[in-house]
């Protein structure tokens, strides 16, 4: 090669870099877009676990002993069990405190 021809595939180079960089950095900026159809604020179930399990247990916790169970099925079984016998929340709120910690899994 040339010189001369270095010299351009190294001018080419540069810009495309620069323009890359420019491009970059106009994403970066952009305020992030919700999801379509994506929940915005707390998710069901989030205040009833809040009231009736905090006192004891955090999310962190829930999430993991979801985690632990063999398939979805028998994390909602055990769960469901669980705060039938341990919580003092109703059928229906118990429901949706495990619908609220599945989503989370």
């Amino acid at each position: 090669m040339t010189h001369q021809a270095v010299t351009r595939a190294m001018l080419v180079f540069t810009g495309s870099m620069a323009a890359a960089a420019v491009a970059f950095g106009c994403l970066v900026n952009r305020p992030v877009q919700p999801v379509a159809g994506a929940p915005t604020g707390p998710l069901p179930g989030e205040a009833l676990f809040q009231s009736h399990c905090t006192g004891c247990h955090t999310i962190d916790e829930a999430v993991l002993y979801v985690r632990a169970a063999a398939d979805l099925a028998a994390a909602r079984s055990e769960l469901t069990a669980l705060l039938a016998a341990h919580g003092d929340s109703s059928v229906d709120e118990d429901r949706r405190i495990v619908d609220y910690v599945l989503s989370l899994r």
